[in-house]
């Protein structure tokens, strides 16, 4: 978060002591299933060809989802425009109605519009295959092995937190 808000009325990195990581997950890109892409690699045509003229959606700027979209863009040398949401459900309503063409975002949240078809799930940011999304390549079987993200959530204590309590948390 530095990197993105360098007024934060704290440091992480000194304010902090970690206590443990309770979730990894990876993230899953999915397309409105109307667009003409039924993969990775087809969708990263469609955006070469289109510059400029396709969207991805995330639940607001800074998280992992639009940070995700960024390092595709990146990697695959794309122009598209972020469309910053206020949380992931506005996001999925745009996408499945066809106003925005990608999302990534956490297979939780995607994985009903897929299973109901109205979203298509291109591939899974992990290294290995979803369990809840068995059909979905990974990344790496996309031939993008270094779009391999997680998602993650943790618990923090304030410095200074005794050791035994840290200990006890963890």
């Amino acid at each position: 978060n530095p990197a993105l808000y360098p007024k934060l009325a704290f440091d992480p990195g000194r304010d902090f002591t970690p206590v443990a990581r309770v979730v990894v997950t990876p993230l899953v890109a999915v397309v409105p299933a109307s667009l003409a892409a039924a993969n990775m690699a087809q969708f990263i045509a469609l955006a070469r060809a289109k510059p400029g003229e396709l969207n991805f959606g995330s639940g607001g700027n800074g998280n992992i989802n639009h940070l995700a979209g960024e390092l595709l863009k990146l990697q695959t040398n794309t122009q598209m425009q972020h469309v910053p949401y206020k949380g992931s459900a506005p996001a999925l309503a745009d996408l499945v109605g066809g106003r925005i063409q990608l999302m990534i975002d956490g297979g939780n949240v995607v994985q009903p519009f897929v299973k109901d078809g109205r979203a298509r799930a291109l591939l899974v940011t992990g290294e290995t295959r979803s369990s809840a999304l068995p059909d979905v390549p990974t990344a790496i079987e996309s031939g993008m092995p270094d779009f391999v993200i997680y998602g993650w959530h943790g618990v923090l204590a304030s410095t200074g937190t005794p050791p035994a309590i840290i200990d006890k948390l963890t």
